[in-house]
């Protein structure tokens, strides 16, 4: 998640240190090389995030702009919109509690990063004064 918890969720629908800790063990055992070189072995990956106000009111209608926006990627509608490409995505997450919508975009720099979640945010904006019009 975004705070870098892990889950399984065949064995818990939630973090649990113990499964983590066992996994990497696992990990370590099968593959016989040290956690640090599975590490240093990983991708890079750099993530954004971008808060839009979104008023209470117009959150329904400024989500299905986003949905039907035509941002690149592979869409999935669960819990938010989310565009999935081969080697980045952006999630586009209205904040329940509050009247904003998360834009989150991971990509393999920075600067692809910034780039997703600042066009994602301009549709979210976009459609949010759309709406107040």
């Amino acid at each position: 998640d975004a705070h870098g918890a892990l889950i399984w969720p065949a064995f818990m629908p939630a973090p649990d240190a113990l499964i983590i800790f066992c996994k990497a063990l696992e990990l370590v055992a099968t593959t016989g090389r040290p956690l640090s070189d599975i590490v240093d072995s990983l991708p890079e990956v750099h993530i954004v995030r971008r808060t839009v106000v979104t008023p209470w009111q117009h959150k329904g209608a400024v989500m299905r702009r986003v949905a039907s926006s035509g941002l690149a990627g592979r869409q999935v509608l669960i819990d938010g919109v989310k565009f999935v490409q081969d080697d980045a995505w952006t999630l586009v997450l209205p904040r329940p509690d509050e009247p904003l919508c998360e834009v989150w975009a991971e990509g393999p720099t920075e600067a692809r990063a910034r780039a997703l979640a600042a066009d994602c945010a301009r549709v979210v904006e976009e459609a949010v004064a759309g709406t107040e019009s």
